[in-house]
């Protein structure tokens, strides 16, 4: 169980398929921008999750990366 992340303006079937409840009960994260900010917020919301965490982590089943970015072929900074 738990969460998925998905990094970029996602294709459809990725979206769909990390937003399926028997493959991601607690749903999907989209961060679509592909930036510092979303950084950040992916961050944030990593360590929220691991600080509510019984189990100590942060409860995601699946993180992918559109790489590069759907529809306009953005590529992240990976460093």
């Amino acid at each position: 169980g738990g969460g998925s992340i998905v990094f970029g303006f996602p294709y459809l079937d990725t979206l769909k398929l990390c937003g399926r409840p028997e493959i991601s009960p607690e749903g999907v994260e989209v961060f679509r921008n592909d930036n510092e900010r979303d950084l950040l917020r992916l961050e944030q919301m990593l360590e929220k999750r691991h600080n509510n965490s019984n189990t100590g982590d942060a409860n995601i089943f699946a993180s992918i990366i559109e790489f590069p970015s759907n529809p306009l072929l953005n590529i992240h900074d990976l460093i």
